[in-house]
């Protein structure tokens, strides 16, 4: 018979541990909750301010659209500007009035403002994952870091979600973009079950 508590009896086929031979509190994994023990998970947000990321008021729209769509489990977030609380931040050309580290800085409060309008529907805690990010860059002729300011997203999306910011993107150089904007962003998520289609 395994050794216990004197007098302890431990029946066959009963799967507990004889109290002696049962790990104490201190022994047990570290996962170990007591019985009726709550357990507080972080919020998106909250991992979000450990991380030192706060996020910008989202931005509102600028015109007759909504700045969050959801359908079919898919959020679709309308274009990001680099506007931080209301005031445009970065404008002018990459390659001409704007280098190519602060374009990087751009794409990485559009970026934020992204994560804003999410925060705000459905919440970041609903997301599944990002799918694809499209960059629309103000550009003189001749520049050509494209790559490199995106990354300025990319890496954002990545440190503030981990594998949940992993996406697909494209980059696009144009002539004009609203508000004579350095950089325009587009991004789309899957939600995790239970969101229906909305929008605000």
């Amino acid at each position: 018979m395994p050794r216990g508590r004197p007098g302890a009896v431990h029946r066959p086929g009963d799967r507990r541990l004889p109290l002696g031979l049962r790990p104490r509190l201190s022994q047990r994994p570290a996962m170990y909750a007591p019985p009726n023990a709550r357990v507080q998970l972080m919020s998106a947000r909250d991992e979000l301010a450990a991380k030192g990321i706060t996020l910008p008021s989202p931005p509102k729209p600028g015109g007759a659209y909504e700045a969050v769509r959801i359908m079919g489990g898919i959020a679709y977030v309308a274009i990001q500007f680099p506007i931080l609380n209301g005031e445009w931040v970065w404008r002018g050309r990459l390659g001409q009035e704007i280098s190519t580290e602060d374009g990087y800085q751009a794409a990485r409060l559009c970026a934020l403002n992204v994560l804003a309008q999410l925060d705000r529907l459905p919440g970041l805690d609903r997301i599944a994952g990002l799918n694809r990010i499209e960059a629309h860059m103000l550009t003189a002729p001749g520049w050509n870091d494209f790559a490199r300011v995106v990354d300025g997203a990319s890496h954002l999306f990545l440190e503030a979600l981990g594998d949940v910011g992993c996406h697909s993107r494209a980059l696009y150089g144009v002539e004009r973009l609203p508000g004579n904007a350095t950089i325009a962003l587009t991004t789309t998520a899957t939600l995790r079950f239970g969101d229906g289609d909305r929008g605000a």
